[in-house]
């Protein structure tokens, strides 16, 4: 699992951060620098989408979407 919050986002973070540490297996828990729980703005999406991207790759068979169809990433 990854838990992703927003670096400014204080009461929420502690509650991600609780959340965790409950969760088992493999798990990853990231912060948007500069970022509330809304992710507003363009460069917060463009961070949130790289993480979640980046968890797919490493943890389901190194493959992504492209173009409609599923092909191996090289």
């Amino acid at each position: 699992a990854v838990l992703i919050g927003g670096g400014e986002d204080h009461p929420v973070g502690a509650l991600k951060r609780t959340g965790f540490q409950r969760l088992g297996g493999i798990r990853r828990l990231e912060f948007v620098p500069g970022a509330t729980h809304l992710f507003e703005g363009p460069a917060p999406l463009e961070w949130v989408a790289a993480l979640a991207r980046l968890w797919f790759l490493e943890h389901l068979g190194r493959t992504a979407a492209v173009g409609g169809r599923v092909e191996a990433v090289r």
